[in-house]
């Protein structure tokens, strides 16, 4: 029996994103939605994602975003946000600055940024915070271009509770762009970002949850191809009596001290709310990114000895170029899709930013007759500029660093396949 009541009021700001997402609403509700929600400059309702809450007092809010059955041919256009998750007491305030990746400038060796205008909408808990809207001025930061203004939400916790704010942009022109890049696209539906507050009062526990993810935001993606994959994490609030552990707004089982997460492609939040002793309750949320991808062989079914290719369809770079903080970084072994096979490994191609498209391994020599597992895909990069997680303290671009150090890691984690070769 569903716990869920009647649907959130959702409240947006900023101007309408366009998406194509499969309704499943009666005609007439559609309809409805259509004329309640769209600016009338938008050709295309927005997302109807799936908002309902418990009966619960302490208002743990249920969200399931929608996943995306396919690959969108714009699944490159994406989104960083700061954080994911904030706690806030009644009457605080907060802000976060997003970002879209790829950047908006007209060329790579350029650092004319210009920003998209981002919306932010509350899809749950709208009794629970306020959004008032900032523009500022960006042309007076070095790599901004002239004229180029960014928007931010300022958040105002305003009584107990849960809710989850969405964020995407719109297309945009680049004024210097001409006739190499004349628009940057709207963000993919299946990049849309989601931050959740937790708005804390005297009932609220003080239990800390660790949650391990094997996540690094927004750094990490988990691939696959199908419908979903399974991933482990962890869970623990030392002096709990109750946890319950939520993956799109459906309970998780405990199962050998994890939990398993059916991951879809969409960007998953998982919820945990705990109990103490005295009957507080305490909440965290964290978004794990998970996106369906497609790999080809060609030929399908190599010969022994023959060489033979492998692409991949759906990935991005791990570490984006953005403008005085990261840069990604040139060479052979720069960034690339490796995976193992045979107990050999196996490397990709190696662009410095079309990763998305240009990602081939190429298999010299083939290999011996029967079936090969390719296992432990990952994928290596290089980048000039700050560590990770520089951006997430810093709104607009500083100053170029000309002398910035080279850094490397392995990211994200792509699925096992198996090659027959005949």
């Amino acid at each position: 029996m569903s716990l869920f009541k009647q649907p959130v009021p959702r409240v947006r700001f900023g101007k309408a994103f366009s998406a194509r997402r499969k309704l499943s609403l009666s005609p007439l509700l559609a309809l409805g939605l259509f004329f309640a929600c769209v600016a009338p400059d938008s050709p295309l309702p927005k997302p109807d994602n799936h908002i309902e809450e418990t009966e619960k007092p302490d208002l743990f809010l249920r969200y399931a975003p929608n996943a995306v059955e396919e690959i969108p041919d714009d699944f490159a256009n994406d989104l960083w946000l700061q954080y994911h998750f904030r706690e806030l007491e009644v009457g605080g305030e907060t802000t976060f600055f997003p970002r879209r990746v790829p950047e908006g400038i007209t060329h790579m060796s350029n650092n004319d940024l210009y920003y998209p205008i981002f919306n932010f909408e509350i899809v749950a808990g709208a009794e629970v915070i306020s959004i008032d809207e900032k523009t500022i001025d960006a042309e007076n930061h070095n790599g901004a271009n002239p004229g180029a203004t960014i928007n931010h939400p300022i958040i105002t916790a305003t009584k107990p509770g849960i809710a989850v704010v969405q964020v995407t942009y719109a297309e945009f022109t680049h004024p210097n762009a001409g006739q190499r890049t004349p628009k940057f696209e709207a963000i993919s539906e299946v990049n849309v970002g989601y931050v959740i507050f937790s708005v804390k009062d005297e009932n609220t526990s003080d239990i800390e949850i660790v949650v391990d993810t094997g996540i690094r935001n927004p750094y990490d993606t988990v691939y696959f191809t199908g419908d979903g994959r399974d991933w482990p994490i962890k869970v623990s609030a030392e002096g709990a009596k109750e946890m319950e552990v939520t993956l799109n707004g459906d309970t998780v089982a405990e199962s050998g001290g994890e939990y398993i997460l059916q991951l879809k492609n969409t960007q998953n939040i998982i919820g945990v709310r705990v109990v103490d002793a005295q009957d507080k309750s305490r909440f965290y949320y964290t978004v794990i990114n998970a996106r369906k991808i497609e790999i080809t062989v060609t030929p399908e079914k190599p010969s022994p000895g023959q060489n033979f290719t492998i692409d991949f369809r759906g990935i991005t770079l791990p570490v984006h170029k953005l403008s005085t903080i990261y840069n990604p970084a040139l060479g052979s072994t720069a960034t690339v899709v490796r995976y193992t096979a045979s107990e050999t490994e196996y490397r990709g191609r190696s662009p410095q930013y079309q990763l998305a498209t240009s990602n081939t391994i190429t298999v010299t020599g083939g290999l011996a007759a029967g079936t090969h597992a390719f296992t432990e895909g990952r994928i290596r990069q290089s980048w000039f500029g700050d560590e990770l997680d520089s951006e997430k303290t810093k709104d607009l671009p500083g100053r170029p660093n000309t002398s910035a150090p080279t850094h490397n890691d392995v990211f994200s984690f792509l699925p096992d396949f198996v090659v027959t070769v005949e």
